[in-house]
């Protein structure tokens, strides 16, 4: 090949690059422009928890209920455009006292041509997760004013706390909805303990808190073994007096009629523990630690 050749060769690859490379730079514009992108009006509005009839309330183990909302806001439908890959999220959580059915998750478990719709429900069973992905790109109206989700509950004890539902819509999507909605269920007062105060004569040490007017509060040791039991006044506060001696971590829980809410583990100073055996054990480790302290100090004085 002569040098005219040798140079047209290398001015054409250099071209083809070029265009390649231009070719490259503007597909992957494209694709970004691609990305999910439009208004509708899909979030969480009118959050509900409640019974399935003729049940009014929760106060007995095994009632089934559901947890509903309404999945936007009533504002028209909105347009968007939809890359594959694009993802919006649910989240819902439950109070202590109720869990998800087991087949709370089998109706939004789905997937047709355009999208795929998961679910998954939390070991603990207080968390539903639901996810609806592109499998391809497309446009649509989307109008979440129409839909109502509905998922399975059943009590498992003492209903206390919230219920809260979050929403994280496609990315580049904007919705006028709510994202986040947070109820209260049951009208229980939740069992705090605030802690331990000083000890009296006798070693004994008042534990302190809060919990429903008229629950009963019990206080048990490390080895479940009842320590105290005390009825929580009109203002919900209550007092145990915790022995001398009385392994911990405790364990304390509140009852509000036949219903036993989940137990709340203390395990701060001061706790009440046996002065005596107590002196002895620092005595022990003092000399272990000094035997082991002499012992290395002779052999480096002997190196």
């Amino acid at each position: 090949m002569n040098a005219l050749n040798r140079g047209n060769g290398r001015t054409l690859i250099a071209a083809a690059a070029f265009a390649l490379a231009t070719a490259g730079l503007t597909f992957g514009i494209a694709g970004a422009a691609n990305a999910a992108t439009g208004h509708n009006n899909t979030g969480i509005t009118n959050l509900q928890v409640t019974p399935n009839s003729p049940a009014t309330d929760f106060s007995v183990i095994g009632t089934a209920g559901t947890l509903s909302f309404n999945s936007g806001d009533g504002t028209p439908a909105g347009s968007v455009t939809v890359d594959v890959g694009d993802a919006e999220t649910w989240v819902l959580r439950l109070p202590e006292g109720l869990k998800f059915a087991t087949t709370a998750c089998d109706s939004f478990r789905t997937i047709s041509s355009t999208l795929e719709g998961t679910c998954a429900i939390s070991n603990d069973g207080g968390t539903v997760t639901r996810t609806r992905t592109a499998l391809k790109s497309f446009s649509a109206q989307r109008d979440g004013s129409q839909w109502t989700d509905t998922y399975a509950v059943v009590s498992t004890g003492l209903v206390v706390g919230t219920a809260s539902a979050t929403y994280s819509p496609l990315p580049g999507v904007t919705t006028a909805a709510g994202a986040a909605a947070v109820i209260p269920v049951g009208s229980v007062a939740p069992l705090v303990v605030s802690g331990a105060g000083q000890a009296d004569g006798s070693g004994s040490v008042p534990l302190t808190g809060t919990a429903e007017p008229g629950a009963a509060v019990t206080v048990k040791d490390a080895a479940g073994d009842l320590v105290g039991t005390k009825i929580a006044g009109v203002d919900g506060a209550w007092s145990v007096p915790v022995p001398r001696g009385t392994s911990s971590p405790l364990s304390i829980t509140q009852t509000v009629g036949a219903l036993t809410g989940t137990p709340v583990t203390f395990d701060v100073a001061p706790l009440p523990v046996w002065p005596g055996l107590a002196a002895a054990g620092a005595l022990l480790v003092a000399g272990f630690g000094g035997n082991r302290l002499i012992r290395r100090t002779r052999k480096t004085t002997h190196a």
